[in-house]
């Protein structure tokens, strides 16, 4: 019997070969022979470009891809949305099974690349986006950076203290913007709702069924929020968590009946990480994997949000 396996892991920009901001998520789903490989990714400015999306295993010196084509499309919208099936043991005829791949990266108009590992190593490319190799992290700065901010989360340093000054400054929403930007008066509160969800890329890094709807969002989106609840623009543990992560979620859920929101901070569940959330207003985590919430899992540190 083939092994059930579903994982989501997180789509990254490469800008001058490097990791930079998240732009979405790669699901993965292995059953009965079959792997289901869905990608979801919002690039600013990438309409009517094209989008080729591979699969790619570690060479022989365990950084150069051998990589595979997935499929290809045409960008709509800034957005990436796409569902492959393939052969689980074979997938996209490249010989290999899902366990002996490390990930996917997509090449938008032969210009801009986008990648994500589930193999646990980290990724460096060239500049050169079409040969599209991997440069051993061990020679790069910015990859030693990538492990220094790693070590700092390890380490548990104070939250504040990786957020600069200058970075608070640049999110902090004025009020005036956010009314004429917006806030629309003679909407019902329930439409506003559901312009977030049809306007914001959607995301669904849980494996479970609880949430039925979720979208990414910035800082900067909380102006669509209710007006009490701006203030969350300068929560100290949100920027952390989204300097750390690069996104926030809302997301909503039914339950006994009624619909509730939440507004979802990434993060670790450990006794420190608890501490502080709940003391910034997000005392609730849902782990993204179905499973009893253990010290080390990756989820979302939440609080409802009444709209």
């Amino acid at each position: 019997m083939i092994e059930y396996k579903r994982f989501i892991s997180y789509m990254y920009i490469y800008k001058k070969g490097y990791k930079d901001a998240n732009v979405g998520f790669v699901k993965v789903e292995s059953k009965n022979g079959v792997c289901r490989l869905s990608v979801n990714i919002k690039v600013y400015n990438i309409t009517g470009k094209n989008v080729d999306i591979y699969v790619f295993k570690r060479g022989e010196d365990g950084f150069t891809p051998e990589k595979y084509l997935a499929g290809n499309m045409t960008a709509k919208n800034n957005i990436c949305d796409v569902t492959y099936k393939t052969d689980a043991l074979n997938v996209f005829s490249s010989g290999n099974c899902l366990d002996n791949l490390g990930g996917v990266i997509v090449i938008i108009d032969n210009d801009i690349i986008c990648a994500t590992e589930w193999d646990d190593k980290e990724l460096c490319f060239s500049e050169d986006v079409t040969t599209c190799s991997i440069i051993k992290t061990e020679e790069t700065d910015n990859c030693k950076e990538e492990n220094i901010r790693e070590d700092i989360k390890e380490n548990d340093e104070e939250l504040e203290s990786i957020i600069e000054e200058n970075d608070i400054q640049e999110i902090l929403i004025n009020e005036e913007n956010i009314m004429n930007d917006y806030y629309e008066p003679e909407k019902e509160e329930k439409h506003m709702v559901d312009r977030i969800f049809e306007n914001y890329p959607g995301m669904y890094p849980f494996e479970d069924d609880e949430i039925m709807d979720c979208v990414k969002l910035e800082p900067r989106d909380i102006g669509i929020l209710p007006m009490d609840k701006w203030i969350l623009a300068t929560n100290s543990f949100l920027l952390h968590g989204y300097y750390t992560y690069r996104h926030l979620i809302f997301a909503r859920k039914k339950e006994e009946g009624q619909l509730k929101y939440m507004l979802g901070v990434p993060g670790i569940y450990r006794d420190r990480e608890r501490f502080m959330a709940g003391m910034f207003g997000f005392s609730e985590f849902k782990c993204v994997r179905n499973v009893e919430k253990n010290t080390g899992d990756f989820g979302y540190w939440y609080m409802e949000i009444e709209v």
